[in-house]
């Protein structure tokens, strides 16, 4: 799935893709299948995508023909931050994954988001909506 800068709302779980190398097989026999859970990040102006790993990992970055028409000094800023976008999205997957887990396993939900964000160091998906938007704002604001 693509993280698609123009929706106002946004939530997490559009940043989350889970991929099987063959869902047939799968059906069949799950001993031979890994499924990936990855996170995807747009620039604002669409130039570049960044992929990634749970663990925030990037490991796949994709240029648009709209990268000839900018400075190399602008393509590696819009690469650099799209790169840290995807990271954080998925540090916030990977709240958002923990924090479920605990709660199925019936502990506190406050406790939990506050050791997941203050102690480990996880952001929840909603502060990285929030960053989102902040550098959405920026970008077209033109005070990046």
């Amino acid at each position: 799935m693509t993280d698609d800068w123009s929706h106002s709302t946004d939530s997490w779980d559009e940043w989350i893709d889970v991929a099987a190398d063959d869902r047939e097989a799968a059906a069949g026999d799950s001993d031979e299948t890994v499924e990936t859970l990855l996170v995807t990040a747009v620039s604002p102006s669409g130039a570049v995508t960044a992929n990634g790993l749970v663990d925030g990992t990037v490991i796949q970055v994709a240029l648009s023909t709209q990268v000839t028409r900018m400075t190399e000094a602008e393509l590696a800023d819009e690469v650099v931050t799209t790169c840290a976008l995807a990271s954080r999205q998925a540090e916030a997957a990977q709240h958002y994954l923990l924090a479920t887990l605990m709660r199925a396993l019936g502990q506190d939900p406050a406790s939990t988001r506050s050791f997941l964000e203050h102690t480990i160091g996880l952001p929840t998906p909603e502060t990285v909506i929030s960053e989102k938007a902040r550098m959405l704002a920026d970008y077209y604001s033109g005070t990046e």
